[in-house]
């Protein structure tokens, strides 16, 4: 019996599957009816439309494709065959993968950090494990070996958009924003309409203070989904800095009601406060910011310098 991780990958690979079978048999029966039908009948153009459709379905669902789409909450899947070879790729990995991955989604991630190192130091390690360690380690705040990992992927294996992404994350969190940009922008080649890397390559714009650009990577994030919180708020720091402070606090608005407990967007509503001059409730937001991620850029310096303004 395979381990309860590879069984539940199979379930998720027949799960999958049942779609495209379920179109190739209506398909095939639509196909089957069609000859038994009066010709120009209504019963034979019912099943001329639905054959099509049904056929449609079918070849969109069981050739593998790179095209991305979104779920309402701005998720990227592939289509099924994409998914189902993906997943095949991970039938064999072992089960510590799956627990570090579970810890990963529980944000333990100095947990999920000893798993994979276990992994590696053993030499049980693939690009699938690099990459599960390197996300560990960069949600983790343990910078320095992400970047020896990073450094790994990128000099060893064939990259992926994704690649191209998580090292250009792991730049911005080591605000070389220079470097971010240059990674970023090799993942957008691959992948145009990735939401996330327009997002970063939005956020990392305007960190550079290249704010009209950034908002045009923005505002395509935001057209291909309008249920991620990230963009709306990015948005607004950009707006911000180009003057457009009510257009600014409606987007940074948006994002908070999309993600309550996204620290950016306090961090950026606490900037336009300061804009307007409401240095308390900016002060207020900063902190709630704070609380959030401890992190998150340029909180510190703005409470610093709300600090001097009220000891002037």
């Amino acid at each position: 019996m395979p381990p309860a991780e590879n069984f539940s990958v199979n379930k998720q690979i027949i799960y999958i599957a049942s779609g495209p079978v379920t179109s190739l048999i209506l398909t095939l029966t639509c196909w089957y009816f069609l000859s038994a039908q009066e010709p120009n009948s209504i019963p034979k153009f019912i099943f001329q439309v639905a054959f099509w459709v049904s056929l449609i379905f079918t070849i969109s669902s069981i050739f593998p494709s790179s095209k991305i789409r979104y779920t309402h909450k701005g998720a990227p899947v592939r289509n099924d065959a994409a998914q189902i070879f993906n997943l095949l790729k991970y039938r064999n990995l072992p089960p510590q993968y799956w627990t570090a991955l579970e810890c990963i989604k529980a944000k333990d991630f100095s947990r999920a950090i000893t798993i994979a190192e276990e992994m590696i130091s053993n030499g049980i390690a693939d690009l699938h494990i690099y990459r599960l360690a390197l996300t560990a380690h960069i949600n983790g705040k343990s910078y320095t070996r992400a970047s020896e990992i990073n450094n790994l992927i990128l000099g060893k294996y064939k990259l992926t958009a994704d690649d191209y992404f998580n090292a250009g994350t792991l730049s911005i969190r080591r605000q070389d924003h220079e470097l971010a940009l240059t990674h970023l922008n090799k993942a957008l080649l691959l992948s145009p309409d990735h939401i996330s890397i327009l997002n970063n390559i939005g956020y990392t714009l305007s960190l550079l203070n290249r704010h009209e650009e950034a908002i045009r990577h923005l505002d395509r994030a935001i057209s291909l989904s309008l249920n991620l919180a990230f963009p709306y708020n990015n948005k607004g720091f950009a707006q911000i800095k180009l003057g457009d402070l009510e257009g600014a606090l409606e987007n940074i608005k948006k994002s908070i009601s999309l993600d309550d407990k996204n620290a950016y967007a306090y961090r950026n509503l606490g900037i336009y406060c300061f804009e307007k001059g409401d240095i308390n409730e900016a002060e207020r937001l900063f902190k709630k910011a704070k609380e959030l991620d401890s992190d998150a850029p340029l909180v510190d310096e703005y409470i610093e310098e709300i600090k001097r303004l009220k000891e002037a």
